[in-house]
């Protein structure tokens, strides 16, 4: 598959693909947000951008967005949260196939790298899965979906750090380059 994305690997479309990273993050997630604090002014904020979380700590988040509120941040969860994390791991994955040959040309192992962006998907996928299985769930016993999502929180986080550094290391390295070269 990362061959197949190889020709798509170009600077519009990461551009394209950070517009709608802006997108999400800017527009589509607020608007969200807005509605559930319009039903529920005392609402906390959503799960998914916590490091990690408490089963008790759960409860009162979930406390926090009354019944209206749930049934959005299910919707937008479903939705919104849906299409964000395939959005966000293309963005990546075009970025690290166009940074990682140029910053490290004969390493071809480093290469590897470049499924990262996918591995976090599938891990915010999960943990999308045991919010949403929280939120349907809840008043009944979330003790098991709550530790369930914050470890699948905390590794998308932790995963999300490691690429984060990549791509500083990566450019880092291109600058050195560039450098050496005059």
């Amino acid at each position: 598959m990362l061959n197949k994305l190889k020709k798509y690997a170009n600077r519009r479309n990461i551009l394209i693909g950070f517009g709608l990273i802006i997108l999400f993050n800017a527009v589509l997630f607020p608007m969200g947000l807005k509605k559930m604090q319009a039903i529920a002014p005392q609402a906390a904020g959503p799960f998914d951008l916590e490091f990690s979380y408490t089963p008790d700590q759960a409860v009162k988040m979930l406390e926090s967005y009354t019944a209206e509120g749930r049934s959005i941040y299910t919707k937008s969860t479903l939705f919104v949260d849906g299409l964000y994390p395939i959005t966000y791991g293309v963005t990546f994955t075009l970025l690290l196939l166009l940074l990682l040959p140029w910053a490290f040309p004969k390493n071809t192992k480093i290469e590897a790298l470049t499924a990262l962006p996918f591995v976090i998907v599938i891990a915010d996928f999960i943990e999308n899965t045991g919010i949403i299985l929280m939120l349907q769930t809840y008043p009944d016993e979330i003790r098991a979906y709550a530790t369930f999502s914050s470890t699948f929180s905390s590794i998308k986080w932790s995963l999300v750090g490691v690429l984060m550094l990549i791509i500083v290391v990566s450019f880092i390295k291109i600058l050195i380059s560039k450098t050496n070269e005059k």
